[in-house]
């Protein structure tokens, strides 16, 4: 069985024989000759399905429907084939099997905005970009449907300008699309838009007298924060898949040093030096944690949660 690029299972499904899911190319797989099998492909969002075709000993269905039927009398080779879609790639439809271990580019529904994803080494689909979202005008305002929102949470993107401020949404937009040139790091990328944490969290962490984790933030729907714990989240789990190498960490997801926007009134900090990036992870009364990647080093450790931070997501 061979299969091109776009495919990631096929599935045949026999009543007497069971089912088998072949997952690599050019596999052999050994079925019972003469009996029919339903025969599925899964493939990625992006793409879309063109037909099935076999050599003479395999007798095909429906050549055009997925799923179809199948039955092998001796030796044969089947081909499914699948095109790339021409319409847009949105982050909103990016699926575990439509994110490839490289990078790919996929807009924003909201914004149309452009960000690099990629499957890392940990299984999980990351953004390689920083959130830009409140930089450029919505195309479609925030719904449940395309921001990881909470329904029972009223919240409207705010008007860019950071303060100190823990009650309200703010964020600063100001160096979205300033490049490493101003930021150093490793990463190709722009440090993105800062948020202040009832930004993020998209109006449901809005606090300084209480530790809060949060499950809703204004990612893309089916993307959230990174969960923030030190030892078992997003982050620890990523680093153990690099061999808790914090160098290839940093590789992988682009990590700049965007530094912080400070509500004391000091303007941003630490940029050039160490990056900020906040999780759903509440640390204390008024901190969340951030992932803190610098020189040599990462870790996720307690953000002021009225400081601006940029965000990046994983797919849930």
């Amino acid at each position: 069985m061979s299969f091109n690029t776009g495919v990631t299972k096929v599935t045949l499904s026999n009543n007497s024989f069971g089912t088998r899911e072949v997952t690599a190319n050019n596999a052999t797989v050994k079925l019972a000759v003469n009996e029919p099998y339903q025969i599925f492909v899964d493939f990625g969002a992006e793409y879309d399905f063109v037909e099935w075709s076999t050599t003479a000993s395999g007798v095909l269905g429906d050549t055009s429907a997925n799923p179809t039927t199948y039955t092998v009398s001796s030796t044969a080779t089947l081909t499914v084939e699948v095109e790339e879609r021409t319409g847009a790639f949105y982050l909103q439809d990016v699926t575990t099997s439509s994110c490839s271990t490289t990078p790919k580019i996929a807009l924003d529904v909201r914004d149309n905005q452009q960000y690099k994803i990629q499957k890392l080494a940990d299984g999980r689909c990351w953004m390689l970009d920083s959130l830009r979202l409140g930089a450029v005008d919505l195309v479609e305002q925030l719904t449940v449907g395309n921001t990881n929102m909470d329904t029972n949470t009223a919240f409207a993107l705010p008007a860019s300008g950071l303060v100190d401020d823990y009650d309200n949404p703010r964020l600063d937009s100001s160096e979205s699309n300033s490049t490493t040139s101003g930021a150093g790091g490793i990463g190709a990328n722009t440090i993105g838009v800062r948020y202040n944490y009832c930004a993020a969290s998209a109006g449901t962490a809005c606090t300084r007298s209480s530790k809060v984790n949060t499950s809703y933030d204004i990612c893309p729907a089916g993307w959230s924060l990174p969960n923030g714990d030190p030892n078992t989240g997003d982050l620890a789990v990523l680093k153990a898949a690099y061999n808790n190498n914090w160098t290839s960490v940093n590789t992988a997801l682009s990590f700049i040093y965007t530094g912080y926007w400070n509500a004391n009134g000091t303007g941003v900090n630490d940029l050039g030096s160490v990056g900020y990036y906040w999780t759903s992870t509440g640390y204390n009364n008024n901190k969340s944690y951030a992932i803190e990647p610098s020189r040599g080093n990462n870790k996720a450790n307690g953000a002021v949660r009225n400081n601006g931070i940029p965000i990046r997501c994983v797919l849930k």
